[in-house]
């Protein structure tokens, strides 16, 4: 702008990692009457850079057989992750404190995360398996990949069939408990 550069602007849905070619007829006049020349070029647009995606940094994860994660990547073949199971006072501590000091008892699972080139995909990150029976459902994980470089996503959650609803007021409040499997009230 200013310059006398023109900016063209087309409105179109462009891929990553795709070469376009852009032509301009000779005689195409614009806005303000003039004539461009023919012109012809390549344009090449850049791969998506590898990532993983978390949403929240606390999670509830709904029970049953299927109770998983969502792993969320692009670009990355697969993603490691160390889950911490946690005791309710390590929770405690770990809400208090988010740096990761890896105290409590781990795994480490691999995710495979490869899909086609630019496209983001979603996997599971099974939790049942990992529990004893009758402990508490807490977790702590990192998300770690060797395409992504910086931050480590980190997760703090617990697996669970219980949701809980709060209706917050001046002087009173009122919390109901329910089951997410049955949708009936337990508390």
């Amino acid at each position: 702008p200013g310059s006398g550069t023109v900016y063209p602007e087309r409105a179109a849905r462009m891929r990553p990692g795709t070469r376009y070619r852009v032509i301009v007829d000779a005689g195409v006049v614009d806005a303000l009457g003039q004539a461009a020349p023919a012109f012809a070029a390549t344009v090449a647009l850049d791969d998506v850079e590898p990532g993983l995606r978390v949403t929240t940094n606390l999670a509830l994860v709904e029970s049953g057989a299927d109770a998983a994660f969502p792993v969320e990547a692009v670009n990355v073949r697969a993603v490691q992750a160390n889950i911490e199971l946690l005791g309710v006072g390590e929770m405690a501590q770990a809400l208090h404190d988010w740096r990761w000091a890896g105290a409590a008892p781990s795994v480490t699972r691999v995710v495979d995360t490869s899909s086609a080139r630019n496209a983001g995909v979603r996997k599971p990150l099974p939790l049942n398996e990992l529990f004893a029976p009758g402990a508490p459902k807490l977790f702590r994980l990192k998300l770690s990949a060797p395409e992504v470089k910086g931050e480590e996503p980190k997760v703090i959650g617990q697996v669970t069939d219980l949701a809980a609803h709060a209706k917050l007021g001046v002087t009173s409040s009122l919390v109901w408990v329910t089951s997410v499997a049955k949708g009936a009230p337990v508390a």
